[in-house]
């Protein structure tokens, strides 16, 4: 005290007199009053070293030992330790890698004084007494010690009082998410605003045999319920494959134990008769064994069964549901930060009462909440167990939920997800959307991928891809897709634009749904989607995907597609070989023929795409000769789809094209989308009367 306030307790403090008034004082509150100090309650095990405390720090502890690493035998190690007081006695404190970074760089020194929460008391299971000889908090080797953590220490004011916190403190409640440190222990208490909530997830592990090393899968609600019901009948079967021998085996060793009088009564000739002729005495034995042979046999035929099934090395399956949460710091009564961090929360062993809690613009304050080492896509990861406690706060007002960051989950239109496929952000998060649009066509691409064409009034489209095994027939569950379902979709991550396409995607992702909640917004596009502009623009879409016609009016400068007959093939260079790449003439119903470069591949190709509607039969090997494969093309003229490539060429000349894909054009779709078009301009033009 005399060194905080020398001017006005310099001399006056430290003083014989003052310090023998101190020594009376905690004699009389110790020994007279049974009053004993936080400390001191704490080494006597007597109270938790968990709750809410304010300790000084009276020495940083320094041990060093020898390395035992081969590699570095002339090394030393340093391990940092604080000895902690509440003004009458000390206690050593271990901290973790963060503390002691804050005790290096001088933020924690000598004197400071820290609010301590979720302290762990290590070392011997007996309580120790700081007044006995033995005990001395400066030595290496103390009975006992703390443990604390960065995030459920702070920095506490200067005039602090020492020693417990009064029963109604709530500890240390986090306000920022700047203020956790990763791998810095769990947060005492904190007021979380549930932003967004993904779908109750499953994480399924299978222990095959003698392995170690489980295969963990993370299945959907629906997919935990199949394979559960999977397994259950495997497993009936396994049980019931044993249940007959089980049953033999166990009746023939039980009955060897049985009571002789019931052993005799079974072999007679007239089991009735012979049991009318027993004693009394006997009559109860056998009754008695009647009663409970049924009950031990049942319990030996289920361990002999459990027992086989393990020697044949079952398969074992657990099953743990949790949910991940998107969140943010609750604030009461002040502005947030605009740009307010988000956390991912992800709730294991999620009850369907903390699951209905969760709810999005619900604010829950949770106590003991765990972090994670590492951030994950820049976010910092926090985990609730069975440990954690979750209180729901009272409904908040919008107000406060915005100034939160909270944002009430809306879809996006098909024009803001276009402009986003085309202009990528830089985190998951911002490129998460959902959706509601109308499916225009479906794909299959290969076994274990479909696509879905979603559309909307603007005519805009977007390709929508999931993964999937091959035996799953419907894979976005739209059933009748000729009618043009209308569907709402959560959590899809928008992916780079298709440019030969013209057309926005998105892929399918661990935590996308499809959900049944009807709005206004589905309501509207239904609406939309019966009328007659809405039949017409999804008709002209669907014939734009079956022509491979890009969606949006307008080519990119970088791909380009055409539909046409081939002409011919020729030699830049003047060389008459097809071994490398050539030049092909396009009829594509202008004036001049569009010519562009293709490979040998491409061209094989073209050949077998005639040879299959003409019902030739030639090969490439033939048509050495430029001449004859000429000729073989203009005799057998098909109408093909090219895409192209724009290639730049240095030196100020003029771009070339370069053929990427060449495929059989679909007539039927491009006189749909020709008629449409003419059908549309007939209906705009004004009439005239003569």
């Amino acid at each position: 005290m005399e060194r905080r306030f020398p001017s006005q307790l310099s001399g006056r403090y430290l003083t014989y007199q003052h310090v023998l008034l101190q020594m009376k004082s905690r004699y009389e509150k110790e020994l007279c009053s049974a009053k004993r100090p936080s400390v001191r309650k704490i080494l006597n095990r007597d109270v938790s070293a968990g709750g809410p405390i304010i300790l000084c720090v009276a020495q940083i502890l320094r041990f060093r030992s020898k390395s035992t690493d081969d590699k570095s035998k002339n090394t030393f190690s340093e391990e940092i330790r604080l000895e902690l007081t509440d003004g009458w006695y000390g206690i050593p404190a271990v901290t973790d890698p963060i503390l002691q970074t804050f005790i290096t760089n001088e933020q924690i020194r000598v004197g400071s004084k820290l609010f301590i929460c979720n302290a762990q008391l290590s070392g011997s299971d007996d309580g120790v007494d700081p007044l006995d000889d033995s005990y001395s908090s400066e030595k290496r080797n103390c009975p006992l010690f703390l443990k604390i953590t960065a995030n459920n220490t702070r920095l506490a004011r200067w005039d602090a009082k020492l020693g417990f916190m009064s029963p109604n403190s709530s500890g240390i409640l986090v306000k920022s998410l700047r203020d956790i440190y990763p791998g810095g222990g769990n947060i005492p208490a904190i007021d979380l605003v549930i932003c967004k909530r993904y779908p109750k997830m499953y994480l399924e592990q299978m222990t095959a045999g003698g392995n170690k090393n489980p295969t963990a899968t993370h299945l959907t609600e629906a997919e935990e319920a199949s394979r559960q019901n999977e397994y259950d009948l495997s497993h009936q079967r396994a049980s019931e494959k044993h249940a007959d021998a089980a049953h033999i085996e166990c009746a023939k060793e039980l009955d060897e134990d049985a009571p002789s009088e019931w052993k005799q009564m079974v072999i007679s000739n007239s089991p009735d008769e012979y049991y009318e002729n027993l004693s009394s005495a006997d009559k109860k034995v056998v009754d008695d064994w009647i009663v409970r042979r049924p009950i031990l046999l049942q319990s030996m035929v289920s361990k002999y069964i459990g027992d086989s099934m393990r020697e044949e090395s079952a398969t074992e399956r657990t099953s743990n549901p949790y949910v991940k949460t998107l969140v943010k710091i609750f604030h009461r009564g002040r502005l947030a930060v605009s740009t307010q961090a988000s956390a991912e929360l992800t709730v294991w062993r999620v009850s369907d009462e903390q699951f209905d809690m969760l709810k999005e613009g619900a604010v829950v304050r949770m106590k003991n909440l765990g972090v994670k080492d590492k951030r994950r896509e820049g976010f910092l990861q926090l985990k609730a167990g069975p440990e954690t406690v979750m209180t729901p706060l009272s409904d908040e007002s919008k107000r406060q939920l915005a100034q939160s960051g909270y944002e009430e989950r809306r879809p996006k239109s098909l024009i803001k997800i276009n402009l986003m496929s085309k202009k990528m952000g830089n985190d998951r998060l911002s490129n998460e959307v959902d959706l509601v649009a109308c499916v225009a066509n479906v794909k299959q691409l290969g076994d274990n991928a479909t696509a879905i064409y979603l559309t909307d009034e603007s005519g805009l489209v977007l390709k929508l891809t999931k993964n999937h095994n091959a035996n799953i027939l419907d894979p976005f569950q739209l059933g009748n897709t000729k009618a043009h379902p209308i569907v709402s979709i959560y959590n899809i991550q928008i992916t780079a634009f298709d440019e030969l396409e013209q057309v926005a995607t998105a892929t399918w992702g661990l935590f996308s749904c499809k959900t049944n909640r009807s709005d206004s917004r589905q309501e509207e596009l239904e609406s939309w989607c019966h009328s007659e502009c809405g039949v017409n623009t999804i008709s002209a879409v669907c014939d734009r995907l079956e022509a491979r016609i890009p969606i949006i009016g307008g080519l990119s400068s970088r791909h380009q597609s055409s539909v046409g007959y081939i002409l011919g093939f020729f030699e830049s260079d003047g060389r008459t070989d097809c071994q490398h790449i050539m030049n092909v003439a396009i009829d594509y119903g202008e004036s001049l023929p569009l010519v562009a470069q293709i490979s040998v591949d491409l061209i094989q190709q073209a050949l077998q795409i005639v040879q299959t509607t003409k019902s030739c039969n030639a090969h490439l090997a033939r048509f050495l000769d430029v001449s004859r494969m000429n000729e073989y093309f203009q005799n057998n003229q098909q109408l093909f789809h090219f895409s192209f490539e724009v290639v730049t060429r240095y030196g100020g000349e003029s771009p070339i094209l370069r053929t990427t894909h060449i495929s059989l054009a679909n007539v039927d779709a491009l006189s749909r989308l020709l008629l449409g078009k003419q059908s549309q301009s007939c209906k705009s033009k004004p009439c005239i009367e003569n």
